[in-house]
């Protein structure tokens, strides 16, 4: 199996983490310390690995008890383990650690699990509303709610340095009044920097970065700087909130035209550009595989369609001749004819079909031409013994190689011609040979002989890429095409 290295870049993630938050725990901020905490969490965290891998290589319900094992009950037993390790241990791991390790691989994989227990829908609605306005619209009202919360248990700051503000929420009652209005002043601001996300990404990125290039970009971030800043912070000297503590929202003077005013301002469309290019490419990215998939599926269904009308047009030329001498074969070729057309019409529209329908479905077409057959075709077909009824094939692939063996064999042809089909399956691995008597004025690629081989091989290429393997060409005196496919169940 393939290491997919992606599938554990969370993981990598979380551990790196991890392994600084404990380096700067012991307080020891040296090489050593730094390589022995690494080292600590290398060792402490392959559980998590180990669970990871074994997840994806086991099937069915037990890969989620393999979950559990490793992001559950492995961090519980730890825990409970925690006052015997230490002193064995350098770095003993709490919840915090634990749950970051489990945070981390969840979101990671939330949507192929939605995926998989067929909660499709709500998954592609869900990833399509994860915008970046969206990201940050919940980020600024969550943390305007939070702030909020904070700040009304005592409505002074306790000291505002340079370094920011320290908080007091020693206070015994959060006063509710104050907590709305605390709320209030924190959306507005929030709306501000929505205003300047709104601003950057609607006007500035998509019409001055996207027509005119960085430099023209640059330019009216700066403009829009100078402009905005006084507007801005002179809404903010309004607040409440920013007269109390003017030094945590307004430079040290109040004055509104301050430097350090525009460099936030600044600062913010910078910050936001990055950002937004980044989502705006994932967008694009998506879009464009959502695209390309939806042209392979109509390809595909082009394909397949062309199909039937080339074997329609056939076999009802073989009944018409048959008529034509009152040949008492005829009925038998109406009724194969039918057969044939029912699982064309409805099973040929399918993605996939059980592989014994398949197999009866080329039963009934050699059984067809051998009605029309003259005393010169010799045949020889083997089938597979035990069929697994679980297999699924792509409808109407294997037809195009024996249609077109008995097409030039015995139409091609008025002198002894042969036939040999072999179908075989080997567990979940399908193998056809299919050889016929070579005449040299076959011409596989003839556009009148419909797609053929060169349809059969851009179906193969579209469903099965990655599954498939098509040899054809003439070999000792005959034409000889090998299929392998890898079926799924």
């Amino acid at each position: 199996m393939k290491l997919a290295i992606s599938k554990y870049v969370p993981l990598i993630t979380a551990l790196v983490i991890v392994a600084h938050i404990l380096f700067f725990k012991s307080g020891n901020l040296t090489t050593g310390s730094y390589l022995s905490s690494l080292l600590s969490s290398c060792l402490i965290s392959i559980p998590f690995f180990l669970s990871a891998y074994f997840s994806d290589v086991t099937k069915g319900f037990n890969r989620y008890f393999v979950l559990m094992a490793g992001f559950i009950f492995y961090p519980l037993l730890m825990l409970a383990l925690q006052d015997s390790l230490v002193g064995i241990v350098n770095y003993v791991w709490s919840v915090d650690e634990f749950a970051i390790f489990f945070a981390c691989y969840f979101f990671a994989n939330i949507r192929d699990w939605l995926l998989r227990l067929r909660l499709i829908q709500a998954s592609k609605k869900m990833t399509n509303s994860v915008t970046l306005f969206n990201v940050m619209l919940f980020m600024l009202i969550s943390g305007s709610f939070l702030i909020a919360f904070i700040l009304s248990a005592d409505p002074q700051f306790t000291e505002v340095t340079r370094f920011g503000f320290t908080l007091n929420i020693d206070a015994g009652v959060i006063s509710a009044s104050h907590f709305f209005s605390l709320l209030l002043q924190c959306l507005f601001l929030s709306s501000l920097l929505i205003g300047i996300y709104y601003i950057n990404s609607r006007y500035l990125i998509k019409y001055m970065l996207s027509r005119h290039g960085v430099y023209i970009f640059l330019c009216s971030v700066i403009i829009c700087t100078i402009m905005l800043t006084p507007i801005v912070f002179s809404l903010i000297s309004f607040l409440p909130i920013a007269n109390v503590e003017h030094n945590a929202l307004l430079s040290e003077t109040l004055s509104i035209y301050h430097k350090n005013n525009y460099q936030m301002v600044l600062v913010t469309f910078l910050v936001f550009t990055p950002l937004i290019l980044l989502f705006e490419k994932q967008k694009q990215t998506q879009e464009i595989n959502e695209l390309s998939q939806q042209k392979k599926l109509s390809e595909m269904m082009m394909l397949q369609q062309q199909v039937n009308p080339h074997f329609l047009f056939n076999t009802l030329n073989n009944i018409y001749a048959q008529s034509l001498s009152n040949s008492n074969k005829t009925p038998k070729l109406i009724s194969r004819l039918a057969n044939m057309l029912r699982h064309t019409v409805y099973e040929g529209q399918k993605s996939h079909v059980s592989l014994s329908d398949e197999i009866q479905f080329l039963k009934n077409f050699i059984e067809l031409q051998k009605l029309r057959a003259r005393d010169n075709l010799t045949l020889k077909v083997s089938w597979p013994e035990n069929q697994d009824s679980s297999l699924v094939i792509a409808p109407l692939l294997l037809i195009i190689i024996i249609e077109n063996a008995f097409k030039h064999s015995i139409e091609k042809t008025s002198g002894n011609c042969a036939i040999a089909i072999n179908l075989s399956i080997d567990k979940n691995q399908l193998n056809l040979t299919c050889e016929n008597t070579f005449v040299d004025c076959i011409d596989v690629k003839n556009k009148a002989s419909g797609l053929g081989l060169s349809n059969l091989q851009k179906r193969l290429n579209i469903i099965y890429p990655d599954n498939h393997q098509l040899k054809y060409g003439k070999f000792d005196e005959c034409w000889k095409v090998t299929l392998t496919l890898e079926l799924t169940r």
